[in-house]
């Protein structure tokens, strides 16, 4: 993006003051908000260093100004980034068909809301499908499964890697409440 500097008789070329303000400008384009009214050709160099999120602050932010001639190519490469190159020919063969243009910027923000439609959509069924089946099952009314238990872990005292008769003992105790519990919930099921 920058001119290279080039060595005339052994001496280095100076960039210019543009050059010096363009790079300056790259190296903190986390900062940029709105761009007024900036040269598109300055634009056009600056503006591929951004991250989708920085270029979508700089577009909130030059509110009134059409930047589309220097960002909608850059939006059309993140559409293509995160939906796929499939899914950019099929909206640029619509638009084709239609005989309509639409900015990238548009179809980018239009995606993301139908993504999001469909999550949302997508969560409200399994919400749907879990009521029905824990209807359907009935175990998650008991009264059993909203009472807490209670397990004591007693440290082992004698040899390593055997157990001792206490902690056999609420073992058996813990095995017991499970198979209760299981016993408990195949009754509610019939």
């Amino acid at each position: 993006m920058l001119r290279k500097e080039s060595v005339v008789s052994g001496r280095k070329l100076v960039p210019s003051l543009v050059d010096l303000c363009i790079k300056t400008t790259i190296d903190n384009v986390r900062y940029l908000g709105d761009v007024g009214e900036t040269d598109i050709n300055l634009l056009d160099r600056i503006l591929p260093h951004c991250t989708i999120d920085q270029l979508m602050h700089i577009e909130k932010c030059s509110e009134g100004r059409d930047l589309s001639p220097a960002t909608d190519k850059l939006w059309k490469k993140f559409y293509e980034k995160q939906f796929g190159a499939k899914n950019t020919e099929q909206v640029v063969e619509r638009m084709r068909k239609s005989s309509k243009a639409f900015k990238w910027i548009q179809l980018y923000e239009a995606k993301l809301e139908d993504i999001a439609e469909h999550e949302k959509k997508s969560v409200a069924r399994l919400k749907q499908l879990y009521k029905k089946e824990d209807a359907r099952l009935g175990i998650w009314k008991s009264p059993m499964h909203l009472q807490p238990m209670v397990i004591e872990i007693i440290p082992q005292e004698n040899k390593v890697g055997k157990f001792s008769f206490a902690r056999r003992f609420h073992l058996q105790k813990i095995k017991e409440a499970f198979v209760e519990a299981a016993d408990l919930a195949t009754m509610l099921q019939t």
